[in-house]
């Protein structure tokens, strides 16, 4: 049973899932990589994210009060980390 059967259509960002992210860290620290870094996957809405783990999720509006871009610049992480 999935707790989360809606998902906003209007929120944009480079967040992904906790095991995407992680392996992404993982991967970095191997290959020795240092400094500071935006880390985060292509530009996605929340509803993008959700249907990866979702047959069919409801599209909803998020909330006025809730900003709905929450990407990050990840130029750098892009050059020098996604592709090593």
């Amino acid at each position: 049973m999935n707790p989360y059967p809606e998902a906003w259509v209007d929120q944009f960002g480079n967040f992904d899932y906790v095991d995407t992210i992680a392996g992404i860290i993982v991967n970095m620290v191997r290959k020795n990589s240092s400094g500071l870094y935006n880390v985060g996957t292509d530009l996605k809405s929340i509803y993008e994210l959700a249907k990866q783990t979702q047959a069919n999720p409801k599209k909803i509006f998020s909330p006025a009060h809730v900003p709905k871009n929450q990407s990050m610049n990840l130029d750098k992480f892009f050059k020098k980390c996604k592709n090593q």
